[in-house]
């Protein structure tokens, strides 16, 4: 996932208090605030250890797949569910391209999204499905941490959903711009 700073956050998250349905919408609700990028999947000895690196590793080919900022201009009914929506398009190949040598570096497997999550919810913030959502102002961002989620999913109904980061990189933001010069008096 795309997790943004703090204050991002809490933004998106009280849009998501806003858009909740109680009875619906346990699974969205378990999800950090972020963006998914893909699900992937893990043998039972998965290495923390070896995904950190991996992340570490491929923080940049990940991060020049993705929009620089993130800029979200409004909510759209995605199905039946309320969305943050990029005013961009991610290139998908490349981003594909790079989470695949990221998940062959951690011994991970691309895979698609379990049943209780939509595909839709791969290019936007999920929120909820109950009431109507409106954007104040835009919500946008270019700090920002891809993090991966060991996710605990359900069996059975009521049981719960759980997701704990097992491995995070910090976005490299570049400071200054390319045509600044240093005046030496």
């Amino acid at each position: 996932m795309v997790v943004p700073h703090v204050n991002v956050r809490a933004s998106i998250r009280a849009l998501k208090q806003a858009a909740r349905d109680f009875d619906a919408d346990d699974a969205m609700m378990a999800l950090p605030e972020g963006i998914i990028l893909h699900w992937f999947d893990a043998s039972e000895n998965v290495s923390p250890e070896r995904v950190q690196l991996a992340l570490a590793e491929r923080e940049s080919d990940i991060s020049g797949a993705l929009p620089d900022p993130f800029r979200f201009l409004s909510a759209e009914r995605v199905s039946h569910r309320w969305c943050l929506r990029l005013n961009r398009v991610i290139d998908s190949d490349v981003l594909l391209n790079s989470l695949r040598a990221f998940a062959s570096s951690a011994k991970l497997e691309l895979c698609d999204a379990p049943p209780l999550y939509s595909a839709e919810a791969l290019d936007c913030i999920a929120l909820g499905s109950a009431s109507e959502v409106s954007l104040s102002t835009p919500i946008s961002f270019k700090k920002y941490e891809l993090v991966i989620y060991l996710a605990e999913l359900p069996e059975t109904p009521l049981s719960g959903f759980h997701f704990s980061a097992i491995a995070r990189a910090h976005h490299k933001t570049r400071r200054g711009s390319a045509g600044r010069t240093l005046r030496s008096d």
